[in-house]
């Protein structure tokens, strides 16, 4: 959506000034070189004037285009590419373009001056800007100044081309993570496929295809079709996981992203994007603002993208507690699954209060964020020592999986 404005400069005033100045002296001292400057002036106002008439025709011939990526991950330059078309037939001079740019954390805007487009040609420019934090940004609007001869009065049009950027959280490497607890697919709807064994059922028959094993050959069928008829498998097992974590107001220790909410969506993406680069099947269950946010267990692609914008956009701005949220939620934790719960070291009771999962086959693993060495004041290395103690005694009698993570750890030597 466009919009064109006509706006006056001050310089128009100095202008104003002169002409008015010169006028006067004029008609009072007949001095002729008065009236040629008030004759002067005057006319160069009008040319400008008249210069700008022509330029917000022209400017109705404006099309305009941006390129770029609408995804990216933190740290990641975000390229550019603007071309404006003059698809007139008189050319376009002084003309100024400026571009907001959202996800910039410094210099949001980019402002390129063109002298001169000729008719049916183009203007191409390409900048970038570093995205340093997460987020859901606007680039845009695009803005078009057309100056005068002088600038004396100017068009301003507002082009729009509003784009909506994804900053997604910047993940670390997992190379293996605890034990998963096996579930169990439903038997219908399932891909049979080429091998067969413990994880495998029987799944029916089918005519023999060359390469197929021997030993898959269903004899007593051979006999009664006179023709070589194999056994065919499907796999019934796999692996679900479920990702709890709450962003806390209360939690949001530390600075940019060395703080406690940080940390959790950079464990809880990484954990994601392994899972399903897996191919093991993924539920998110957080609380990061008003409103709870669920995504069933699924995998893929586009459910990995669809969960990485909420990552990106994610707020600490909870008021509720861990215990409170999971308590009325944990009926969405499928049965045969492994649940991956981060919270802080404040919270551990909260392992103690679902253990009663266990009885439905749900193993549990603690990713415990120790917001104490977030603070302005973090613990010395022995304290430290000491909490760590306190939170694998606590836990040690659970069975339940337990990784912690402290401020400026390398997250990748946790999971290796």
């Amino acid at each position: 959506m466009s919009s064109l404005k006509l706006r006056i400069s001050p310089k128009i005033i100095s202008f104003l000034i002169i002409i008015l100045s010169s006028f006067i002296l004029g008609t009072k001292t007949n001095i002729e070189i008065f009236y040629f400057i008030f004759s002067l002036f005057l006319m160069i106002v009008f040319a400008d004037i008249l210069l700008l008439i022509s330029s917000l025709l022209m400017m109705g011939k404006i099309q305009a285009e941006r390129k770029m990526l609408s995804e990216i991950t933190e740290d990641e330059s975000l390229y550019i590419n603007f071309i404006l078309y003059n698809q007139g037939i008189y050319p376009l001079f002084n003309i100024e373009l400026n571009d907001s740019l959202g996800c910039a954390n410094k210099n949001k805007h980019r402002s390129f001056f063109v002298d001169w487009i000729k008719p049916k040609d183009k203007f191409e420019a390409n900048y970038s800007c570093v995205c340093e934090r997460r987020g859901k940004y606007t680039v845009g609007p695009v803005t078009l100044t057309s100056y005068g001869l002088l600038g004396i009065v100017y068009a301003r049009k507002i082009l729009g081309l509003k784009c909506t950027v994804y900053v997604y959280p910047r993940t670390f490497e997992i190379r293996k993570t605890p034990p998963l607890t096996k579930g169990y697919l439903p038997w219908f709807g399932l891909e049979t496929i080429p091998s067969s064994g413990e994880d495998d059922e029987f799944f029916g028959l089918r005519e023999y295809k060359f390469g197929d094993p021997l030993k898959r050959i269903h004899w007593l069928s051979v006999a009664r079709k006179n023709k070589l008829m194999v056994k065919e498998f499907q796999r019934c097992s796999f692996y679900q996981v479920t990702i709890i974590f709450l962003l806390n107001r209360r939690e949001n220790i530390g600075e940019g992203k060395e703080s406690v909410p940080e940390y959790t969506i950079r464990i809880a993406a990484s954990l994601t994007r392994y899972f399903i680069e897996k191919n093991i099947c993924v539920e998110i269950l957080a609380h990061a603002g008003r409103l709870a946010k669920y995504y069933p267990s699924n995998k893929g692609k586009d459910y990995m993208e669809e969960i990485f914008k909420f990552y990106a956009e994610a707020a600490a701005e909870s008021k509720i507690t861990i215990g409170e949220f999971i308590y009325e939620y944990y009926n969405l934790i499928p049965h045969h699954s492994t649940l991956f719960i981060i919270i802080t070291e404040e919270n551990i009771d909260t392992i103690m209060e679902i253990l009663h999962l266990k009885e439905l086959d749900i193993s549990i693993v603690a990713l415990v964020v120790i917001s104490a060495t977030f603070s302005a004041n973090p613990p010395d290395k022995n304290d430290l020592n000491i909490i760590k103690g306190r939170i694998i005694s606590r836990l040690y009698s659970t069975k339940v999986g337990v990784l912690l993570f402290c401020k400026g750890d390398n997250l990748e030597e946790i999971f290796s």
